[in-house]
């Protein structure tokens, strides 16, 4: 019997590499739970973590414009594809999952001409302000997070003047119960 990281890598060479070799993808690297293949503009990574989640996963990345991978998932919905939400049936074995996902794989590649996509592809500039407004809604959840609990902290341990001055200046982003709080903060400074 095929260890599961066989199972990957042969399914790759069984159903994938032929249709990238056609796309005018090359294999450039290959290890334990990695192999990518390369194109003129672009390159293809897939990932299965052997040793730890048992996860697999496939990235489209770019040579010399970027660091940044994008999933391929990602890139397919950008090109099209709709995706149908299914349930992993109970009892799946995760042979069959992985060879079932590079089947779809194959179908997509065989259906999505990636080779052609570059950095300055229209989709890629979407993915990447998509990435930009993400990665800044983040970055504003966690300001906002951190200053809520030193708002927080401020009230617990009646830092009143602490609180005001940490609460007036956004006071229109939390709820009504901060602006009773700030009144009551301001009569105990008073």
């Amino acid at each position: 019997m095929q260890n599961i990281e066989q199972v990957f890598k042969n399914g790759i060479e069984e159903h994938l590499d032929s249709i990238l070799n056609v796309l005018g993808y090359t294999k450039r690297d290959e290890w334990k739970g990695f192999v990518k293949y390369t194109s003129e503009n672009n390159y293809l990574t897939f990932s299965f973590d052997w040793n730890r989640s048992y996860e697999f996963y496939c990235s489209l990345g770019f040579i010399t414009d970027s660091e940044i991978e994008f999933p391929i998932n990602a890139v397919l919905t950008k090109l099209g594809k709709i995706y149908l939400k299914s349930e992993l049936e109970f009892g799946t074995e995760l042979p069959a999952r992985i060879l079932n996902w590079i089947i779809d794989l194959e179908k997509d590649f065989r259906h999505f001409n990636l080779a052609e996509i570059n950095f300055k592809s229209r989709i890629i500039e979407e993915l990447v302000r998509d990435l930009t407004i993400e990665t800044e809604d983040y970055n504003r959840n966690l300001q906002f997070n951190k200053l809520k609990n030193d708002i927080d902290k401020a009230w617990e341990e009646n830092e009143y003047e602490l609180f005001i001055e940490k609460i007036e200046k956004s006071l229109s982003d939390f709820p009504k119960s901060y602006a009773k709080k700030l009144s009551i903060a301001k009569k105990r400074v008073e």
